[in-house]
């Protein structure tokens, strides 16, 4: 069942790519193989008896004075089918549209202050990664292998970003 949810997922990033590429929208059908995805992850909960629930407190307040308290829960399947259609949808538009949509060479020259942004936030969560490694000492030798490479990779995107940005802010002065 959850092969049957990961091809699913992985016809709807297909289908968007497809979209993307050829009428820059997104693709209805794309969109039913994402409910088709979630439908078949539920079921799937549902069948390996995953019965549980989930649960939270919770405090609520008006005007800053704690007005009443309680405890919410939760069937474990209706979370977990609203995480897997979010996972599902979120999978294929984001993989459909970074990999489908086509940008014109004026739209790729001008440097974006967002992207300036998140090269500069890299950076620090960059180091997070490496400075995790000496507060996790139990970490296994390919978990500091996976958290080595995120760092770097983190890093590396941070300074590529930022690079690129100067480069496109000069060329636009010009």
């Amino acid at each position: 069942m959850i092969a049957a949810y990961l091809i699913l997922t992985l016809i709807a990033v297909v289908l968007q790519v497809v979209s993307y590429r050829k009428h820059d929208e997104m693709n209805s059908i794309g969109v039913i193989a994402n409910v088709l995805a979630a439908i078949v992850a539920t079921i799937a909960f549902i069948i390996g008896g995953r019965n549980d629930s989930v649960s939270g407190g919770y405090i609520y307040y008006v005007n800053g004075v704690k007005m009443g308290s309680g405890f919410m829960t939760v069937g474990a399947t209706i979370v977990l089918a609203i995480i897997s259609f979010g996972t599902s949808f979120g999978a294929s538009m984001g993989l459909g549209y970074l990999i489908g949509h086509r940008r014109d060479a004026e739209e790729k020259a001008k440097p974006k202050v967002w992207v300036l942004i998140l090269s500069i936030l890299a950076i620090p969560f960059g180091s997070g990664f490496f400075r995790s490694i000496s507060l996790l000492p139990n970490l296994s030798v390919t978990g500091r292998l996976v958290v080595l490479g995120l760092g770097a990779i983190t890093w590396g995107l941070g300074i590529l970003g930022i690079v690129s940005y100067i480069i496109k802010k000069k060329r636009a002065n010009k």
